[in-house]
């Protein structure tokens, strides 16, 4: 008589381990059951979408091109991954600050050497002989202001916009600052 239960049970262990893993069953008490990361997946063509894997993979995601949902689009300045890997902008600011708006303005760490950033009352302000950037500190009765003057370019100002707004404008107006290299004051 020939057993099998060894070769059966082995068998419906390859099958529970599976269905673990694909999640159609949990594991039992005890048990440290993997955490799922949601991936924005770069594919061959350079189109995103995305995917779940395993806590442990994402470094190896990352290495490849593959981002966060919430993270930089790369490539394309100025916009983020929504939660399902589609673009959106970063900013609902009028005045786009982020880098590569700024690069097309001709402004960059060069050209900003010797420039200072304040904060005040009425907002934050990054100058040199050459440039202004600024973002009024939102205001109930006026919203804001945002402006990016800059020599040889077509000043851009906006005035009176929602404070929302506002507000992300002085956000980005920051982080723009800690991309020129300036430290507000």
């Amino acid at each position: 008589m020939k057993r099998t239960t060894g070769s059966l049970g082995l068998r419906a262990l390859g099958l529970t381990g599976c269905l673990i893993m694909l999640g159609w069953l949990s594991p039992g008490p005890g048990s440290t059951a993997v955490q799922k990361v949601d991936v924005c997946h770069r594919e061959g063509n350079g189109s995103f979408h995305l995917i779940t894997v395993a806590s442990q993979a994402v470094q190896a995601h990352r290495t490849h091109g593959d981002t966060l949902p919430g993270e930089a689009v790369p490539g394309t300045p100025g916009y983020v991954f929504d939660e399902t890997c589609m673009e959106e902008p970063a900013s609902t600011c009028p005045c786009d600050f982020s880098v590569g708006a700024l690069a097309n303005e001709g402004i960059d760490m060069q050209t900003m050497a010797g420039g200072r950033c304040e904060v005040n009352t009425t907002g934050i302000f990054i100058l040199n002989n050459q440039t202004l950037l600024q973002a009024d500190t939102p205001d109930a009765l006026t919203g804001g202001r945002c402006r990016i003057l800059s020599m040889g370019h077509a000043p851009i100002e906006i005035d009176s916009i929602a404070i929302s707004q506002a507000q992300e404008c002085v956000n980005d107006l920051l982080n723009a600052a800690q991309f020129l290299g300036l430290t507000c004051q």
